[in-house]
Order: C-alpha cells, then structure tokens, then sequence
C-alpha cells in the first residue's frame, strides 16, 4: 500500500464567510490536497472563487482535477475560471450535469439555474473530454465520486421544483447529483454538494459502496432550506443512527435544519464556511 500522506479540505466558496477579505456567495466550491494534487469539488457561482483562492494562498493553476456535484449555476459557475488557468485538467461530471436546467417558482415562471453559458463555452477549451460519472468513479488519491445515488429513504422522494424545459413539462430528477468520499484511518469522510438525491440515501449508498465501513465526517449542503420540521427531524434522527463523528452542514442546508443538527448533535456539528479547513489521513494512489 502507499504511503498515507494528509489530506486537506478547504472551504473555498460558501454562503458563509469568516476571515478578513474573504467573501460569501450562494453556493459551494472545496478544495482538496492530496499529496501533490489538487482536486476542486465544484466551483461556486464563480464571483469569489479566484479572490477567496488567492488569499487562502490556493493556486488555481495547479488544479488537476474538478468533480462536479451537479449541473446547477452555484457549482459551475467559476469551471471557467479553473479552465482558464488550467486547461490541461480533468473534469469529472455525470453526464446529465450537461443538460438544461430550470427552477419552476410558484408563478410558473421558469428560471434557468444550470451551467452558465461562460463555463459551457469553457469546456470546449479542455485539453481532454469530461470523464463521466454515471457510476462510481475514481478520481485518484482514493477518493471517489458516487455517481447517482439510489433513491432509497422514503421521506426524501417528495419532487422539489426542477425541470428540464423553461414550463415545467418535464421534470428534473437530478440524476447527476452525486458525492465524494474516501476512507481515512477514522471511517469514511463525504462530501456532499447539495444532495438533491437526499442525504440519508447518500450516506447509506457510500456505505454501501464501501462494504459498510463506519462514517466519520460528512461535510456540505444538504438541500433541506425547504424541508418541513417533520422531514428534517426524520433525517437529523437518520444520521444519529449512522453516527457519524463529525458533521458539518452547509450551503443549500438551510438555517432551520442547521440549528437542529446543532441541537441534537452540539459535539459533532462543526462551523463550514470559507475559509475553514480540516486535515485527514488519506491513502494516495495517483
């Protein structure tokens, strides 16, 4: 086996932000080293992701590889600006990331929330095609993206309100939504984008594919801003179950479900915005 050099996370876009000069956007973007790579996990909206960069001492062109959560704007948004400064990277995406996409609101009107056209027009100037992330997929340095994730925990199949045409004719199951997760000499470590597949089946399909090893962190967005009191109570009692020792909610969670995971688990929850960082012994197999 190699050797087990740290592997770091860096909160580099988040709706939250601590720290002189950093800034706050709505959606999500983390930097991974690992060993002599460096890895982004989405992108943010692309407003703050070079400047937050630049004073986390992070250097863009040194990226190897970007893994996309999904297609939606608040993790695509700054591709453009990884592939200008590298377009020799790899970057990771199922294949449905690709594909139009629309919020429908309460009026019926429709709002394109997928890839700006900037980071559309960037992915023709990659050195090498996406690679796709259908299944479970090895990005290096043991960590792997989930591909889709099953849908397997009843509570979370209420439909939320995401299509794939501008009227709302067809709705958006959001296939592409996926996570990443690696073992470490404490359990697995996830990290999740905004688990709009649910994060209770994402959590019990990374133990599944990973021959049930106990789960140690799990750090991002939780898609539960609109979640009723009931189903964020089922799942905050969920992940009690899975007993992970470190959980840090973020982005999409929203505040309600937040303030719970706080609650229930006050020596668990730890603070995920810009600029927070947590260090990990990680297998290396670049």
């Amino acid at each position: 086996m190699a050797a087990k050099p740290k592997l770091k996370l860096i909160v580099v876009v988040e709706n939250t932000a601590r720290g002189q000069g950093m800034l706050a956007e709505h959606g999500l973007s983390v930097c991974i080293h690992c060993g002599e790579k460096q890895i982004f996990f989405d992108t943010g909206q692309g407003f703050v992701l070079e400047q937050n960069a630049n004073k986390l001492g992070i250097h863009l062109q040194r990226t190897a590889a970007v893994v996309l959560s999904h297609g939606h704007y608040d993790h695509t948004g700054g591709l453009s600006c990884l592939i200008r400064q590298n377009p020799d990277l790899q970057l990771f995406a199922h294949p449905a990331a690709f594909r139009e996409k629309f919020s429908i609101n309460a009026a019926g009107t429709g709002r394109n929330v997928g890839l700006p056209e900037n980071s559309v027009s960037a992915i023709k100037d990659l050195k090498h095609p996406p690679i796709p992330t259908s299944q479970p997929t090895c990005i290096g340095g043991g960590i792997f993206a989930t591909g889709t994730v099953p849908r397997t925990v009843d509570f979370e199949a209420e439909p939320e309100s995401f299509y794939l045409d501008s009227v709302g004719s067809l709705r958006d199951d959001l296939e592409d939504d996926q996570a990443l997760f690696f073992e470490t000499s404490r359990g697995t470590v996830v990290l999740l984008g905004c688990a709009h597949r649910g994060v209770v089946s994402t959590l019990r399909y990374v133990q599944t594919l990973t021959n049930d090893r106990p789960i140690y962190a799990v750090f991002g967005g939780m898609h539960l801003v609109n979640a009723t009191a009931e189903r964020i109570e089922r799942t905050v009692e969920a992940i009690q179950e899975i007993n992970p020792t470190v959980i840090g909610p973020a982005h999409c969670t929203g505040d309600e479900a937040t303030a719970a995971f706080w609650c229930a688990m006050p020596q668990r929850t730890v603070k995920y915005h810009v600029g927070s960082s947590f260090e990990f012994d990680g297998v290396i197999d670049f």
